[in-house]
Order: structure tokens, then C-alpha cells, then sequence
């Protein structure tokens, strides 16, 4: 296909998408989205059909393609200048708490915004400006600030602001670090020789060296909140993306559940499953509910247990893994699954809810890329991973050869996917049938 030829179809595959959401708007009496209003922040409801998410997602899609086939190299080039220049200014804004203070129906000065905050307005307007190309507040008339549908957004859900500026003044700054720390470490597998560590000039885990500053650890708390709370990794798909009924009457092991939010999700959705939600004590004792006024206390246990030890419970119905094994590298994750390997029943299930990557160019480079992100961010801070099927499958029969791979199912705008793995005593441990 000739570069015309492809210019067109990319064009033309944008536009038919963009037809098929502005005729579902009309028809649907939704407003439609623009730059130049605060309302609506999201080109369709989050609960639009699956054919229009899917439309939404191809017009992402072709507009990255095409942005990317009209750039030469020295365009390439200096749009990381501008990207890096926009994040530095959205940790900005946010540091100095710029958008709390920019009403939300009507324009400010920017020297009014700059007295309340405290900040020169020299560098308020740079700031802000640059922003803008983002669609990050606009300036409706010369000298006037006002919120875009974005920043509107971190005024009405203010964790966004910690979201921001834990990726701005945090993530992004361990990333600048990997080469050194390839420099400094080159092939390995610790948690504690990361970019991260790097970064810090400390040999402490991630983890544990997050814990000795309050103000970041609470960011990060409020990160993982909005991330886990987004859609593509919405405890939603947990809950369409498997067959629970199939278990049964049975009871599933929350493995690293935490607070137990997975499980009281599952829970309320499916009256024959009992959970037991595992943690270490120290996170069960300060992240499960009060159990006297517990509406669940009947169905779901907790109990403290380090997963790195053998699991005490034994011919188990099922464990569940959720965001767990993509924390650790593969040493640590084979001895997670080994030692609850063991304590399934025969035709036991291990579900897991974690990232599969594509193979590479095998689907949108958006979605891919997103997902690559979870990987280096894996690597830059735990020497971990995000895994392809094939690491998937090679990590399981690493741990026992009886774990067989059942099925993978990726739930419709989930990030994350359902791996079934099925306890096969028809398979002894030394992988023969």
C-alpha cells in the first residue's frame, strides 16, 4: 500500500468512526464534546454500547497513525520536547494547586490566579499556556484562565491531582534512570538494583523505601486508587470476565487480596462462593472492615499470611491472584504459584487477573502501548515484568507441571485479562501424563 493510499484509508477509517459516535450522541440526546466547553468530559458514557468504545477506541487508533505518518524525523524528534515540557508544566500546575483555584463557570485573571496561589505570573502563564496545547484549562479571551473538560476534571475528582503529580514528579523520573541503572547493575533480577533505587541512591525495595516519606506514599495510595478504579482494569471484567458459577459451591482464596475489594465485589454477585481473603497481617489488620457490622462477615474470612511461605489450607476449590504476579520477577512468582500449587485440589483452579502482552504489532498501538507502560514501569521499580502467553505458560509449568493453562480471555475495554489454570493430576510433577 502506497503512503497516499494508506494517508486515506487512516483518514477515511476516522471519519466513518467519528459519523457512527456523533450519530449515537444525537439519537441519544448527549452532548457533544469539545474543546471549547468544560461539558462533557468523555466523548461517550463509559456505559455506551461495546460497538461505540469500540469506535472510539479505532478513532484514537487512526489519529495516532496518522499524526505518526505525517511526522518526519526531526518532528518525531521534537515531540518529546513538547511531551516532556507538558508534563513538567501539569506537575506544575498541580503542585501549586493551580486548578482548585480557577472557578469552574467562568474565566480568572492571570494575575488573580497567580496572587491567590502564590506564584509568579511570568511563569503562571508559561505554564499554563503550554497546558493549553494540551487541552489542559484555556484561555477563553487574552489574559483569561479557564478550566477545559480535563482540568475540570482534577476540581471535581481531586486525586487526579495526586495522580498527576506522582507520575510527573515520580514515574517519570525513575524512568530517566533505566539507563543508569543498566549501566550500574546490567543483567538482573533484585528489587533492589531498579532504576528506582538509582534514582534514590537507596538499596531499599520500592516499598519499603516509599514508606519512609508520608506525603508520597499517600499520593501513591491515591495513584493506585484511580488506576485500579479506571475502566480498563474496572473490577467489572473480574466479574463478567470469568464463568464463576462454574465453581460451584466453593470457596476461593483471595490471594494478596488486601482490603478484600475483589471478594466483596464476587461476593455480592455470586451467592454460592465463601472467600477467604489472604494477606500479610500488618495489611489485614489495617485494611479489612470492622467485622461486628460486616454484612459479609458470614461468607468472607480474612486471614494473615505471607504468600512466599507454604499455603496452610489445603484441598483448596480455588485461588484468585489479582494484580499480584506482575509484582515480582519470575523467581519470586514461581514460588508464589508453587507453594499454593500444592494445596489445590485435583481439577483446582488458579484464576488470574493480571496483563497478557500482545505480540508486538499484533493489535492497536495505542492499547499496546499502554500496556508497555505496565511493563517498563514493572522493570523500573521491581525488575519485574508484564508477560506474554508464552512467559505466562513457561512461569506455570516452572512452578508445577500439573498448573495447565486452561484458558485466556480478555474482557471487551479490560487492560488486564482472565487466565483459568486447572490443577491436572493427570500430569505428574515431573511434567510426564
Amino acid at each position: 500500500m502506497s503512503h497516499s493510499a494508506e494517508i486515506e484509508s487512516l483518514a477515511a477509517e476516522l471519519h466513518r468512526n467519528a459519523i457512527a459516535i456523533s450519530l449515537y450522541c444525537e439519537q441519544s440526546n448527549i452532548p457533544h464534546k469539545s474543546l471549547k466547553s468544560v461539558t462533557p468530559a468523555t466523548l461517550i458514557p463509559d456505559d455506551a454500547p461495546a460497538s461505540l468504545q469500540a469506535a472510539k477506541e479505532r478513532i484514537k487508533e487512526a489519529a495516532l497513525r496518522l499524526t505518526q505518518l505525517a511526522s518526519d524525523p526531526r518532528e518525531f524528534l521534537n515531540s518529546f520536547q513538547v511531551e516532556y515540557q507538558q508534563l513538567a508544566c501539569l506537575r506544575w500546575l498541580c503542585h501549586f494547586k493551580i486548578p482548585e483555584q480557577v472557578p469552574l463557570s467562568t474565566s480568572m485573571s492571570y494575575e488573580a490566579v497567580a496572587a491567590a496561589t502564590k506564584v509568579p505570573v511570568r511563569q503562571l502563564k508559561s505554564a499554563a499556556r503550554m497546558a493549553i496545547t494540551r487541552n489542559f484549562l484555556q484561555e477563553p479571551e487574552p489574559g483569561q484562565l479557564a478550566h477545559s473538560s480535563i482540568s475540570a476534571a482534577f476540581v471535581n475528582v481531586p486525586s487526579f491531582n495526586d495522580w498527576a503529580v506522582f507520575m510527573a514528579s515520580t514515574s517519570a523520573m525513575v524512568a530517566t534512570n533505566l539507563v543508569e541503572a543498566t549501566q550500574k547493575y546490567g543483567e538482573t533480577k533484585s528489587k533492589c538494583e531498579t532504576a528506582y533505587n538509582v534514582w534514590q541512591h537507596t538499596d531499599l525495595p520500592f516499598f519499603d523505601h516509599l514508606q519512609l516519606d508520608q506525603e508520597r506514599t499517600r499520593q501513591f495510595a491515591s495513584y493506585m486508587k484511580n488506576v485500579t478504579s479506571a475502566k480498563g482494569t474496572s473490577i467489572e471484567h473480574l466479574l463478567t470476565g470469568y464463568d464463576w458459577d462454574s465453581l460451584g459451591n466453593a470457596t476461593v482464596i483471595d490471594l494478596g487480596g488486601s482490603n478484600g475489594h475483589a471478594s466483596i465485589a464476587l461476593a455480592r454477585h455470586f451467592p454460592n462462593l465463601q472467600f477467604i481473603v489472604q494477606d500479610l497481617a500488618e495489611t489485614i489488620e489495617k485494611s479489612r472492615p470492622n467485622m461486628d457490622s460486616f454484612d459479609l462477615k458470614d461468607r468472607i474470612t480474612y486471614e494473615g499470611h505471607n504468600f512466599f511461605t507454604p499455603e496452610p489450607r489445603q484441598n483448596v476449590d480455588a485461588f484468585l491472584l489479582r494484580m499480584i504476579i506482575h509484582d515480582w520477577p519470575d523467581a519470586e512468582s514461581i514460588e508464589i504459584l508453587r507453594n499454593i500449587a500444592g494445596s489445590l485440589k485435583p481439577g483446582g483452579r488458579i484464576i488470574i487477573m493480571d496483563t497478557v502482552l500482545p505480540a508486538p504489532g499484533s493489535g492497536p498501538r495505542s492499547v499496546e502501548a499502554a500496556l508497555r507502560v505496565r511493563d517498563l514501569a514493572m522493570l523500573e521499580t521491581h525488575n519485574s515484568k508484564e508477560r506474554e502467553l508464552e512467559e505466562w505458560e513457561a512461569l506455570l509449568k516452572a512452578a508445577d507441571s500439573r498448573l495447565q493453562l486452561r484458558s485466556t480471555h480478555q474482557p471487551s475495554g479490560s487492560m488486564m485479562s482472565v487466565l483459568e489454570v486447572v490443577r491436572d493430576d493427570s500430569v505428574s510433577t515431573n511434567g510426564h501424563s
